[in-house]
């Protein structure tokens, strides 16, 4: 199917005015059809002198094209009129698109065939696709629902640990360093909490995978249990010399040592306790749905998520998250 794109002469003086010729960009409008498999041609009549009768007939009579686009009616009604009153009394009379409220149904049916994806990208191109719908009925063309998993992120390692971190860089590997070095507890004497938080690796033991997995299912159910451990691969490159960042022992949740650290020290543990949680839990699933909501020539998307199982997001207590910051904290 052969397609012309025709660009009508703007005002040379006045430029902005040219995103209202082709609102959604002549060259994306030409890659989207070409990778339809169309065969497209352009004709910008900025680029010629003369009669636009004349340009436009000689370039109809060379080929018998199917459909020829022009400009929005935004840069001039009068001018894209007389472009289309052109094209319309050629012997061929190919049909025409992109020609604002000239258009007819048909173009319609084309580019439901192609699903292009057309973005707004600035003030301009919103205006001219507004003022396009404004008459135009509303009217619901598909909905579409489909499931998502969304599957848990690694235990940290420490670049990914110090993004995470609500505090400065330094400030979190000496915190994490404290961790690391031990905490006194009663009972216990000096523990360290956390296993060395300097490592490029998301390698972690298996005696450590057996016992987050036992607390896993204590805590949090079955349903929460994937039937075999999670695994992820290796960073191209990592040097692998130590395990990832995580509790040394399941024995010292977060709660339960909270009164013997500093607030820093718990919100940091805390993060690196349910990543490592997390990392070994199933997927979290959602519903999301799709409605794509026809106006004239345009097409409106609209998109929904509903999370039907946390997965693993049930171990990122968002109440306990917001509340980490609360209560008080003996000075250390």
């Amino acid at each position: 199917m052969q397609i012309l794109l025709i660009i009508p002469r703007y005002n040379l003086t006045n430029k902005a005015n040219y995103q209202y010729v082709f609102p959604l960009g002549l060259g994306y409008i030409s890659s989207v059809l070409k990778k339809a498999g169309y065969s497209v041609d352009c004709l910008n009549l900025n680029h010629f002198n003369g009669k636009i009768e004349d340009l436009i007939t000689r370039r109809l009579n060379t080929k018998k094209y199917n459909f020829v686009c022009t400009g929005h009616i935004g840069i001039g009604y009068a001018i894209v009129e007389k472009i289309i009153n052109i094209i319309r009394s050629h012997d061929s009379q190919p049909k025409v698109i992109f020609g604002g409220p000239l258009v007819t149904s048909e173009p319609k049916l084309i580019f439901e065939n192609l699903k292009p994806d057309f973005a707004i990208l600035g003030e301009g191109e919103s205006k001219v696709v507004l003022e396009a719908v404004a008459n135009e009925p509303f009217i619901v063309d598909k909905i579409a629902t489909k499931e998502r998993k969304k599957s848990a992120a690694p235990p940290f390692i420490t670049s990914k640990l110090q993004q995470a971190s609500k505090m400065p860089v330094k400030r979190t590997m000496m915190i994490a360093q404290q961790l690391y070095e031990g905490i006194e507890l009663p009972d216990d004497g000096s523990v360290g909490l956390i296993t060395y938080m300097r490592t490029d690796s998301t390698r972690v033991s298996s005696q450590a995978i057996e016992d987050v997995r036992t607390h896993i299912a204590q805590v949090f159910g079955d349903d929460y249990l994937p039937k075999t451990p999670n695994t992820f691969r290796a960073k191209t490159g990592a040097q692998d010399a130590h395990e990832a960042i995580r509790p040394t022992s399941m024995r010292y949740d977060p709660e339960t040592v909270k009164e013997h650290l500093t607030r820093e020290q718990y919100s940091l543990y805390r993060m690196i306790w349910n990543r490592f949680v997390a990392s070994q839990m199933p997927p979290a699933r959602f519903d999301d749905t799709t409605v794509d909501i026809g106006a004239g020539l345009y097409t409106f998307r609209v998109k929904g998520s509903v999370l039907k199982f946390k997965g693993w997001m049930a171990a990122h207590d968002l109440n306990a998250e917001e509340n980490a910051t609360e209560g008080e904290w003996p000075e250390k």
